[in-house]
Protein backbone atom coordinates (compact mmCIF):
# COMPACT_ATOMS: atom_id res chain seq x y z
CA UNK A 1 0.00 0.00 0.00
CA UNK A 2 0.54 3.88 -0.50
CA UNK A 3 1.80 5.63 2.38
CA UNK A 4 2.67 9.20 3.24
CA UNK A 5 4.37 11.04 6.48
CA UNK A 6 4.57 14.78 7.47
CA UNK A 7 6.40 16.08 10.67
CA UNK A 8 3.22 18.54 11.36
CA UNK A 9 0.97 15.34 12.08
CA UNK A 10 -1.56 13.73 10.25
CA UNK A 11 -1.81 13.43 6.31
CA UNK A 12 -4.71 12.88 4.41
CA UNK A 13 -3.77 10.37 1.13
CA UNK A 14 -6.55 10.52 -1.85
CA UNK A 15 -6.19 8.28 -4.79
CA UNK A 16 -7.70 9.26 -8.02
CA UNK A 17 -8.58 5.68 -9.30
CA UNK A 18 -9.96 3.23 -6.62
CA UNK A 19 -8.25 0.42 -5.17
CA UNK A 20 -8.93 -3.25 -5.57
CA UNK A 21 -11.20 -2.68 -8.57
CA UNK A 22 -10.56 -4.98 -11.45
CA UNK A 23 -10.01 -3.41 -14.71
CA UNK A 24 -9.38 -4.17 -18.15
CA UNK A 25 -5.80 -4.78 -19.80
CA UNK A 26 -4.07 -1.44 -20.39
CA UNK A 27 -1.76 0.97 -18.68
CA UNK A 28 -3.01 3.21 -15.85
CA UNK A 29 -1.63 6.37 -14.48
CA UNK A 30 -2.09 5.73 -10.60
CA UNK A 31 -1.97 9.10 -8.90
CA UNK A 32 -1.96 9.58 -5.34
CA UNK A 33 -2.21 13.67 -3.54
CA UNK A 34 -1.20 13.66 0.10
CA UNK A 35 -2.05 16.58 2.00
CA UNK A 36 -1.21 17.71 5.61
CA UNK A 37 -3.05 19.87 8.37
CA UNK A 38 -2.01 23.13 6.93
CA UNK A 39 -3.37 22.39 3.20
CA UNK A 40 0.21 21.65 1.64
CA UNK A 41 -0.17 18.76 -0.91
CA UNK A 42 1.82 16.57 -3.11
CA UNK A 43 1.02 14.18 -5.43
CA UNK A 44 2.51 11.35 -6.31
CA UNK A 45 2.31 9.32 -9.58
CA UNK A 46 2.78 5.45 -10.54
CA UNK A 47 2.36 4.01 -14.19
CA UNK A 48 0.66 0.55 -13.56
CA UNK A 49 0.23 -1.69 -16.67
CA UNK A 50 -2.49 -4.46 -16.60
CA UNK A 51 -1.87 -7.07 -18.64
CA UNK A 52 -4.36 -10.27 -19.25
CA UNK A 53 -2.91 -13.76 -18.49
CA UNK A 54 -3.47 -16.72 -21.03
CA UNK A 55 -4.29 -19.90 -19.50
CA UNK A 56 -3.14 -22.91 -20.75
CA UNK A 57 -4.90 -25.99 -22.13
CA UNK A 58 -5.69 -29.09 -19.81
CA UNK A 59 -2.63 -31.04 -19.51
CA UNK A 60 -3.30 -34.42 -20.85
CA UNK A 61 -4.39 -37.22 -18.23
CA UNK A 62 -2.02 -40.46 -18.67
CA UNK A 63 -3.52 -43.72 -18.62
CA UNK A 64 -2.77 -45.74 -15.44
CA UNK A 65 -0.68 -42.81 -14.54
CA UNK A 66 -0.59 -39.55 -11.27
CA UNK A 67 -0.51 -36.30 -12.84
CA UNK A 68 0.53 -34.21 -10.07
CA UNK A 69 -0.20 -29.66 -10.61
CA UNK A 70 0.76 -27.07 -8.05
CA UNK A 71 -0.37 -23.84 -8.81
CA UNK A 72 1.73 -21.09 -6.90
CA UNK A 73 3.13 -18.36 -8.55
CA UNK A 74 2.76 -20.08 -12.00
CA UNK A 75 1.63 -23.76 -12.61
CA UNK A 76 3.85 -26.97 -12.97
CA UNK A 77 2.76 -30.61 -13.53
CA UNK A 78 4.90 -33.51 -14.07
CA UNK A 79 4.08 -37.49 -14.29
CA UNK A 80 4.06 -38.32 -10.46
CA UNK A 81 4.14 -42.08 -11.04
CA UNK A 82 2.15 -44.99 -13.13
CA UNK A 83 0.36 -47.95 -11.79
CA UNK A 84 1.62 -50.92 -9.83
CA UNK A 85 2.73 -53.07 -12.77
CA UNK A 86 3.06 -50.28 -15.41
CA UNK A 87 6.24 -48.46 -16.16
CA UNK A 88 7.29 -44.87 -17.23
CA UNK A 89 8.45 -44.78 -20.85
CA UNK A 90 9.77 -41.57 -21.01
CA UNK A 91 12.82 -40.29 -21.08
CA UNK A 92 13.11 -38.20 -18.31
CA UNK A 93 10.84 -39.62 -15.88
CA UNK A 94 10.03 -36.45 -13.94
CA UNK A 95 10.17 -33.53 -16.22
CA UNK A 96 7.91 -30.47 -14.87
CA UNK A 97 5.57 -28.55 -17.83
CA UNK A 98 5.01 -25.15 -16.65
CA UNK A 99 2.19 -22.97 -18.28
CA UNK A 100 3.54 -19.86 -19.83
CA UNK A 101 0.55 -17.71 -18.86
CA UNK A 102 2.22 -14.86 -21.29
CA UNK A 103 1.76 -17.08 -24.60
CA UNK A 104 -0.38 -19.86 -23.12
CA UNK A 105 1.17 -22.69 -23.73
CA UNK A 106 3.23 -25.74 -21.63
CA UNK A 107 6.57 -25.41 -21.46
CA UNK A 108 8.46 -27.48 -22.46
CA UNK A 109 5.24 -28.96 -24.34
CA UNK A 110 3.70 -32.09 -23.63
CA UNK A 111 4.94 -35.38 -25.73
CA UNK A 112 2.16 -36.36 -28.51
CA UNK A 113 1.77 -40.12 -26.68
CA UNK A 114 1.58 -38.48 -23.15
CA UNK A 115 -1.88 -39.99 -22.40
CA UNK A 116 0.16 -43.06 -23.02
CA UNK A 117 3.10 -43.26 -21.41
CA UNK A 118 2.83 -46.27 -18.86
CA UNK A 119 2.47 -48.80 -20.28
CA UNK A 120 2.59 -52.64 -18.90
CA UNK A 121 5.35 -54.87 -20.10
CA UNK A 122 4.71 -57.98 -22.03
CA UNK A 123 6.91 -60.77 -22.50
CA UNK A 124 9.81 -60.39 -25.24
CA UNK A 125 10.73 -63.09 -27.75
CA UNK A 126 14.10 -65.20 -28.27
CA UNK A 127 13.74 -65.91 -31.86
CA UNK A 128 17.03 -68.69 -33.10
CA UNK A 129 16.54 -69.54 -36.43
CA UNK A 130 18.09 -72.60 -37.49
CA UNK A 131 19.05 -74.42 -41.12
CA UNK A 132 19.14 -77.49 -42.03
CA UNK A 133 21.07 -79.11 -44.87
CA UNK A 134 20.14 -82.40 -46.57
CA UNK A 135 22.14 -83.59 -49.84
CA UNK A 136 19.49 -85.09 -52.10
CA UNK A 137 20.70 -85.95 -55.72
CA UNK A 138 17.91 -88.03 -56.84
CA UNK A 139 14.84 -87.41 -54.63
CA UNK A 140 13.72 -84.70 -52.58
CA UNK A 141 11.33 -84.18 -49.86
CA UNK A 142 8.73 -81.19 -48.26
CA UNK A 143 9.57 -78.79 -45.55
CA UNK A 144 6.60 -80.85 -43.66
CA UNK A 145 8.32 -83.77 -43.62
CA UNK A 146 10.93 -82.73 -41.68
CA UNK A 147 8.36 -81.03 -39.07
CA UNK A 148 6.52 -84.26 -38.78
CA UNK A 149 9.83 -86.18 -38.40
CA UNK A 150 10.82 -84.12 -35.19
CA UNK A 151 7.60 -84.25 -33.78
CA UNK A 152 7.20 -88.29 -34.02
CA UNK A 153 10.36 -88.39 -32.67
CA UNK A 154 9.10 -86.33 -29.60
CA UNK A 155 12.18 -84.04 -29.90
CA UNK A 156 9.88 -80.69 -29.86
CA UNK A 157 10.18 -78.10 -26.87
CA UNK A 158 7.52 -77.79 -24.82
CA UNK A 159 6.58 -74.88 -22.66
CA UNK A 160 8.26 -71.26 -23.08
CA UNK A 161 10.02 -72.53 -25.93
CA UNK A 162 8.61 -73.55 -29.30
CA UNK A 163 9.70 -74.83 -32.85
CA UNK A 164 7.00 -77.64 -34.03
CA UNK A 165 4.10 -75.51 -33.67
CA UNK A 166 6.16 -72.80 -36.21
CA UNK A 167 6.28 -72.72 -39.76
CA UNK A 168 9.03 -74.99 -41.59
CA UNK A 169 10.44 -73.61 -45.29
CA UNK A 170 12.40 -75.08 -47.81
CA UNK A 171 14.91 -72.16 -48.54
CA UNK A 172 15.42 -71.62 -52.35
CA UNK A 173 18.52 -70.27 -54.18
CA UNK A 174 21.23 -70.94 -51.09
CA UNK A 175 22.16 -74.66 -52.03
CA UNK A 176 25.81 -75.03 -53.64
CA UNK A 177 24.87 -77.42 -56.39
CA UNK A 178 21.08 -78.60 -57.17
CA UNK A 179 21.53 -82.08 -54.86
CA UNK A 180 21.17 -80.27 -51.77
CA UNK A 181 18.07 -79.09 -49.84
CA UNK A 182 18.09 -76.30 -47.12
CA UNK A 183 15.58 -76.43 -44.50
CA UNK A 184 14.49 -73.23 -42.50
CA UNK A 185 12.97 -73.53 -39.15
CA UNK A 186 12.58 -70.80 -36.39
CA UNK A 187 12.89 -71.59 -32.67
CA UNK A 188 11.51 -69.22 -29.83
CA UNK A 189 11.39 -68.69 -26.39
CA UNK A 190 9.09 -66.31 -24.45
CA UNK A 191 11.01 -64.03 -21.66
CA UNK A 192 8.89 -62.44 -18.88
CA UNK A 193 9.46 -59.30 -18.24
CA UNK A 194 12.30 -59.54 -15.47
CA UNK A 195 12.74 -62.80 -16.29
CA UNK A 196 16.13 -64.75 -16.64
CA UNK A 197 17.81 -64.64 -20.19
CA UNK A 198 20.68 -66.87 -19.20
CA UNK A 199 18.19 -69.77 -18.35
CA UNK A 200 16.14 -69.25 -21.00
CA UNK A 201 19.07 -69.20 -24.18
CA UNK A 202 20.62 -72.08 -22.46
CA UNK A 203 17.47 -74.39 -22.66
CA UNK A 204 16.66 -73.42 -26.51
CA UNK A 205 20.89 -74.57 -26.76
CA UNK A 206 20.16 -77.71 -25.71
CA UNK A 207 16.83 -78.43 -27.77
CA UNK A 208 18.69 -77.50 -30.98
CA UNK A 209 21.68 -79.58 -29.98
CA UNK A 210 19.41 -82.50 -29.52
CA UNK A 211 17.59 -82.23 -32.84
CA UNK A 212 21.18 -82.06 -34.45
CA UNK A 213 22.45 -85.41 -32.84
CA UNK A 214 19.06 -87.18 -33.76
CA UNK A 215 19.88 -86.45 -37.49
CA UNK A 216 23.77 -86.46 -37.52
CA UNK A 217 23.78 -90.25 -35.55
CA UNK A 218 21.33 -91.27 -38.87
CA UNK A 219 18.49 -92.32 -36.80
CA UNK A 220 15.86 -90.58 -38.18
CA UNK A 221 16.64 -93.08 -41.27
CA UNK A 222 14.10 -95.61 -39.13
CA UNK A 223 11.60 -93.32 -38.16
CA UNK A 224 11.11 -90.53 -40.33
CA UNK A 225 11.03 -93.05 -43.72
CA UNK A 226 9.79 -90.02 -45.67
CA UNK A 227 13.44 -88.58 -45.38
CA UNK A 228 15.70 -90.26 -47.81
CA UNK A 229 18.64 -87.84 -47.94
CA UNK A 230 21.45 -87.91 -45.66
CA UNK A 231 22.16 -85.15 -43.64
CA UNK A 232 24.71 -82.84 -44.13
CA UNK A 233 24.71 -80.46 -41.20
CA UNK A 234 22.80 -77.95 -39.25
CA UNK A 235 23.82 -74.51 -38.72
CA UNK A 236 21.99 -71.45 -36.50
CA UNK A 237 22.21 -67.73 -36.69
CA UNK A 238 22.43 -65.54 -33.33
CA UNK A 239 19.49 -64.85 -31.67
CA UNK A 240 17.27 -61.66 -31.90
CA UNK A 241 15.29 -60.65 -29.79
CA UNK A 242 11.72 -58.51 -30.73
CA UNK A 243 8.53 -58.26 -29.49
CA UNK A 244 5.10 -60.21 -30.22
CA UNK A 245 2.89 -58.80 -32.78
CA UNK A 246 0.86 -56.11 -31.89
CA UNK A 247 3.57 -54.87 -29.22
CA UNK A 248 6.33 -52.27 -30.06
CA UNK A 249 9.98 -52.18 -27.96
CA UNK A 250 10.51 -49.39 -25.30
CA UNK A 251 13.53 -48.35 -23.35
CA UNK A 252 13.14 -48.10 -19.97
CA UNK A 253 15.90 -47.22 -18.01
CA UNK A 254 18.46 -48.74 -20.58
CA UNK A 255 16.81 -51.90 -20.87
CA UNK A 256 13.95 -53.54 -23.75
CA UNK A 257 10.66 -53.79 -22.91
CA UNK A 258 7.78 -54.62 -25.32
CA UNK A 259 4.67 -53.01 -24.54
CA UNK A 260 1.38 -53.16 -26.71
CA UNK A 261 0.19 -50.24 -29.06
CA UNK A 262 -1.96 -48.33 -26.50
CA UNK A 263 -5.77 -47.92 -27.06
CA UNK A 264 -6.23 -45.39 -30.20
CA UNK A 265 -3.28 -46.64 -31.71
CA UNK A 266 -2.49 -49.49 -33.86
CA UNK A 267 0.44 -51.58 -34.82
CA UNK A 268 2.18 -51.40 -38.53
CA UNK A 269 3.20 -53.53 -41.01
CA UNK A 270 7.11 -51.28 -40.16
CA UNK A 271 6.58 -53.23 -36.60
CA UNK A 272 5.75 -49.90 -34.61
CA UNK A 273 2.97 -48.23 -33.12
CA UNK A 274 0.76 -45.40 -35.13
CA UNK A 275 -2.07 -43.47 -34.41
CA UNK A 276 -5.75 -44.53 -35.80
CA UNK A 277 -6.46 -42.27 -38.88
CA UNK A 278 -9.05 -39.77 -38.51
CA UNK A 279 -12.95 -41.41 -38.67
CA UNK A 280 -11.46 -44.34 -37.10
CA UNK A 281 -10.99 -45.37 -33.56
CA UNK A 282 -9.41 -48.53 -31.72
CA UNK A 283 -10.44 -49.05 -28.00
CA UNK A 284 -8.13 -52.01 -26.94
CA UNK A 285 -4.66 -52.44 -26.88
CA UNK A 286 -2.12 -54.16 -29.10
CA UNK A 287 -4.34 -54.40 -31.94
CA UNK A 288 -3.26 -54.23 -35.72
CA UNK A 289 -6.18 -51.97 -37.32
CA UNK A 290 -8.61 -49.32 -35.98
CA UNK A 291 -12.29 -50.05 -36.44
CA UNK A 292 -13.71 -47.45 -38.59
CA UNK A 293 -16.48 -44.95 -37.08
CA UNK A 294 -20.22 -45.51 -37.96
CA UNK A 295 -21.80 -44.22 -41.37
CA UNK A 296 -21.97 -40.40 -41.59
CA UNK A 297 -19.99 -40.31 -38.24
CA UNK A 298 -16.26 -38.64 -38.33
CA UNK A 299 -13.70 -38.24 -35.33
CA UNK A 300 -10.05 -37.10 -34.80
CA UNK A 301 -6.89 -38.92 -34.92
CA UNK A 302 -6.06 -41.13 -32.64
CA UNK A 303 -9.70 -41.40 -31.10
CA UNK A 304 -9.63 -44.10 -28.48
CA UNK A 305 -13.48 -44.35 -28.10
CA UNK A 306 -16.48 -45.16 -30.01
CA UNK A 307 -17.71 -42.37 -28.81
CA UNK A 308 -15.05 -39.82 -30.09
CA UNK A 309 -16.99 -40.47 -33.62
CA UNK A 310 -20.03 -37.66 -33.69
CA UNK A 311 -22.51 -36.84 -36.28
CA UNK A 312 -20.47 -35.01 -39.53
CA UNK A 313 -21.61 -31.93 -40.09
CA UNK A 314 -21.91 -32.17 -43.38
CA UNK A 315 -24.07 -34.74 -45.03
CA UNK A 316 -24.19 -35.86 -49.28
CA UNK A 317 -26.42 -33.98 -51.45
CA UNK A 318 -29.58 -36.04 -51.05
CA UNK A 319 -29.60 -36.17 -47.40
CA UNK A 320 -28.98 -32.31 -47.22
CA UNK A 321 -31.75 -32.14 -49.61
CA UNK A 322 -33.87 -34.37 -47.14
CA UNK A 323 -33.08 -32.67 -44.16
CA UNK A 324 -33.39 -28.92 -45.20
CA UNK A 325 -37.26 -30.08 -46.63
CA UNK A 326 -37.99 -31.95 -42.96
CA UNK A 327 -36.88 -28.97 -41.65
CA UNK A 328 -39.35 -26.80 -43.44
CA UNK A 329 -42.15 -29.10 -43.69
CA UNK A 330 -42.03 -30.15 -39.77
CA UNK A 331 -42.36 -26.66 -38.61
CA UNK A 332 -45.00 -26.04 -41.53
CA UNK A 333 -47.20 -28.77 -40.00
CA UNK A 334 -46.87 -28.29 -36.64
CA UNK A 335 -47.89 -24.50 -37.04
CA UNK A 336 -50.83 -25.88 -38.50
CA UNK A 337 -51.56 -28.26 -36.00
CA UNK A 338 -51.38 -25.70 -33.39
CA UNK A 339 -53.66 -23.42 -35.34
CA UNK A 340 -56.46 -26.04 -35.79
CA UNK A 341 -56.29 -26.88 -32.07
CA UNK A 342 -57.00 -23.13 -31.35
CA UNK A 343 -60.15 -22.46 -33.66
CA UNK A 344 -61.41 -25.68 -32.52
CA UNK A 345 -60.88 -24.66 -28.93
CA UNK A 346 -62.88 -21.22 -29.73
CA UNK A 347 -65.73 -23.17 -31.60
CA UNK A 348 -66.16 -24.88 -28.60
CA UNK A 349 -66.14 -22.29 -26.12
CA UNK A 350 -68.32 -19.98 -28.71
CA UNK A 351 -71.13 -22.75 -28.82
CA UNK A 352 -70.92 -23.51 -25.06
CA UNK A 353 -71.26 -20.09 -24.59
CA UNK A 354 -74.38 -19.37 -26.73
CA UNK A 355 -76.10 -22.46 -25.25
CA UNK A 356 -75.42 -21.37 -21.56
CA UNK A 357 -77.15 -17.92 -22.77
CA UNK A 358 -80.73 -19.20 -24.57
CA UNK A 359 -83.34 -20.08 -22.63
CA UNK A 360 -84.92 -23.45 -23.02
CA UNK A 361 -87.97 -23.89 -25.57
CA UNK A 362 -90.78 -25.34 -23.64
CA UNK A 363 -93.63 -25.72 -26.38
CA UNK A 364 -96.67 -25.38 -24.06
CA UNK A 365 -99.66 -23.91 -25.71
CA UNK A 366 -102.42 -22.38 -23.60
CA UNK A 367 -105.97 -22.15 -25.47
CA UNK A 368 -108.59 -20.55 -23.73
CA UNK A 369 -111.82 -22.45 -25.18
CA UNK A 370 -113.39 -19.16 -24.45
CA UNK A 371 -111.36 -17.76 -27.47
CA UNK A 372 -113.10 -19.53 -30.20
CA UNK A 373 -113.03 -17.79 -33.78
CA UNK A 374 -114.84 -18.43 -37.08
CA UNK A 375 -113.62 -18.82 -40.55
CA UNK A 376 -110.25 -18.82 -41.91
CA UNK A 377 -109.11 -15.81 -39.66
CA UNK A 378 -109.97 -17.95 -36.39
CA UNK A 379 -106.92 -18.17 -33.98
CA UNK A 380 -106.38 -20.53 -31.06
CA UNK A 381 -105.79 -17.77 -28.08
CA UNK A 382 -103.74 -15.04 -26.72
CA UNK A 383 -99.92 -15.32 -25.94
CA UNK A 384 -98.59 -15.98 -23.04
CA UNK A 385 -98.03 -13.16 -21.32
CA UNK A 386 -101.76 -12.25 -22.19
CA UNK A 387 -103.39 -14.94 -20.91
CA UNK A 388 -101.48 -14.55 -17.40
CA UNK A 389 -102.92 -11.15 -17.35
CA UNK A 390 -106.66 -12.33 -16.71
CA UNK A 391 -107.87 -12.42 -13.66
CA UNK A 392 -108.97 -15.38 -11.87
CA UNK A 393 -112.00 -14.70 -10.87
CA UNK A 394 -112.81 -13.98 -14.48
CA UNK A 395 -112.03 -17.49 -15.38
CA UNK A 396 -114.53 -19.71 -16.11
CA UNK A 397 -114.64 -23.17 -15.37
CA UNK A 398 -115.18 -25.87 -17.18
CA UNK A 399 -118.74 -26.05 -17.00
CA UNK A 400 -119.45 -22.89 -17.91
CA UNK A 401 -116.85 -22.87 -20.85
CA UNK A 402 -119.01 -25.87 -22.08
CA UNK A 403 -122.23 -24.04 -22.60
CA UNK A 404 -120.03 -20.87 -24.08
CA UNK A 405 -119.30 -23.86 -27.03
CA UNK A 406 -122.80 -23.51 -28.38
CA UNK A 407 -122.68 -21.58 -31.41
CA UNK A 408 -125.75 -20.25 -34.29
CA UNK A 409 -125.88 -20.65 -37.52
CA UNK A 410 -124.15 -17.00 -37.78
CA UNK A 411 -121.57 -17.97 -35.41
CA UNK A 412 -122.76 -15.73 -32.38
CA UNK A 413 -122.24 -17.38 -28.99
CA UNK A 414 -125.74 -18.71 -27.92
CA UNK A 415 -126.02 -19.60 -23.79
CA UNK A 416 -128.77 -20.24 -21.66
CA UNK A 417 -126.38 -20.69 -18.44
CA UNK A 418 -126.61 -17.78 -16.14
CA UNK A 419 -122.98 -17.22 -14.37
CA UNK A 420 -123.26 -16.77 -10.54
CA UNK A 421 -122.95 -13.16 -9.58
CA UNK A 422 -122.00 -11.93 -12.93
CA UNK A 423 -123.41 -10.26 -15.52
CA UNK A 424 -121.58 -12.54 -18.90
CA UNK A 425 -123.80 -10.32 -21.41
CA UNK A 426 -121.57 -8.25 -23.84
CA UNK A 427 -122.64 -5.45 -22.66
CA UNK A 428 -122.12 -6.46 -18.96
CA UNK A 429 -118.49 -7.08 -19.64
CA UNK A 430 -117.69 -3.84 -21.35
CA UNK A 431 -119.40 -2.11 -18.35
CA UNK A 432 -117.42 -4.34 -15.79
CA UNK A 433 -114.87 -2.28 -14.79
CA UNK A 434 -111.02 -3.54 -15.28
CA UNK A 435 -112.45 -6.88 -17.63
CA UNK A 436 -108.98 -7.97 -19.26
CA UNK A 437 -110.79 -11.13 -20.83
CA UNK A 438 -110.17 -10.08 -24.76
CA UNK A 439 -112.11 -12.54 -26.02
CA UNK A 440 -115.65 -11.41 -26.57
CA UNK A 441 -116.55 -9.45 -29.47
CA UNK A 442 -120.15 -7.81 -30.06
CA UNK A 443 -123.12 -10.58 -31.16
CA UNK A 444 -124.08 -9.59 -34.21
CA UNK A 445 -120.43 -9.34 -36.09
CA UNK A 446 -119.05 -11.63 -38.60
CA UNK A 447 -115.76 -13.45 -39.07
CA UNK A 448 -114.25 -10.37 -40.82
CA UNK A 449 -114.34 -8.50 -37.73
CA UNK A 450 -112.47 -11.33 -35.29
CA UNK A 451 -109.17 -10.10 -33.97
CA UNK A 452 -106.23 -10.29 -36.51
CA UNK A 453 -104.08 -8.77 -34.27
CA UNK A 454 -103.43 -7.25 -30.59
CA UNK A 455 -102.90 -3.89 -32.17
CA UNK A 456 -106.53 -3.52 -32.86
CA UNK A 457 -108.07 -0.19 -31.81
CA UNK A 458 -110.96 -2.54 -29.83
CA UNK A 459 -108.07 -4.75 -28.44
CA UNK A 460 -106.91 -1.56 -26.89
CA UNK A 461 -110.22 0.18 -25.93
CA UNK A 462 -110.50 -3.41 -24.22
CA UNK A 463 -107.24 -3.79 -22.23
Amino acid sequence: PVTARDNSGSVTLTPNLENGVERPADLYAINYEAVDGSGNSKVCTFSVKVIMLQACKSPPIPFNGLLSCKDATELTCQLENCNAGYLNTLSLPTQTHTCDQTSGQWVPPFPSNFTNVCVKPRPSIIQREYNFEFNCPNSEFDAGDLQECISNARLCPKDDIKLCDRPFKRIQGVAESNSLMNINMKMEGTLPYGGNLADLTSRMDNAGRMIEDFFQTGNFKTKCPKITCPFTKATSKPDIRKCNIGSKTFIVQGKEICAPCPAGWFYNTDGDCSQCPSNTFQERTGQTICTACPEKTSSPTGSFLQLHCIQSLSQSGGNTDTMNMLTIVIPVIAAALVILFLVVVIACFLKRKKASQQPSKREEKFQNPIFIGQGNDAFSGPSVEEYDQIPADKMLSESQIHNFKKVGSEGDYESSANLPGQDHTYQGLKEAKGATNKAFGQSNHDSSDDYDSPHDPFWRSMT
